[in-house]
């Protein structure tokens, strides 16, 4: 198993589950499903479960059930609900997916991935500055200033938007 290959060289071993249904909704993919595998990720020695919401399905009413279902299967595999850590992964194909993120974040996902706004949405990572925009005054402890990303999200897209050009030309 690959698992045990990851383990055996001593690096880090992160499970990744697709999210792929409503979780209020679905006879296959409900809590009892989520609860189940991720006792499952655990038994295997992995460090990380990751959810991989390739869709941005993962609706904001959803992250409550979801997180739930996933702290009981690690504390019934481990003792802990926070023994492992959990990774969110989603793309802003449904435009929701802000909305998303800022639930995992207010209801403990420890890993949450993200895009400088230059760079986001659409098939990307929703973006990094609209997130901190909407948690600043919150009870989280946010590591980057808006103007620290601006700056940078403003440096990105310059060059982005140089390189996009150079490739573009057209030789008469």
């Amino acid at each position: 198993m690959s698992i045990n290959a990851v383990l055996k060289v001593g690096k880090v071993a992160e499970v990744c589950v697709c999210y792929t249904g409503n979780i209020l909704t679905s006879s296959i993919y409900n809590a009892d499903y989520y609860q189940s595998v991720a006792y499952e990720v655990c038994k295997t020695g992995a460090h990380i479960i990751a959810i991989k919401d390739m869709a941005g399905l993962l609706k904001p009413l959803e992250v409550v059930p979801l997180m739930d279902a996933l702290r009981a299967g690690i504390k019934q595999a481990l003792g802990d609900a926070n023994a492992l850590p959990i990774h969110f992964h989603t793309h802003a194909t449904s435009s929701g997916t802000i909305a998303t993120t800022i639930a995992m974040a207010q209801y403990g996902c420890n890993i949450i991935d993200f895009c400088t706004a230059s760079m986001a949405d659409g098939t990307s990572q929703p973006s990094l500055n609209t997130f901190v925009a909407m948690m600043e005054g919150g009870t989280g402890n946010l590591t980057h200033s808006l103007t620290h990303l601006l700056t940078h999200s403003l440096t990105h897209s310059i060059t982005h938007s140089l390189t996009y050009s150079l490739t573009h030309l057209t030789l008469r």
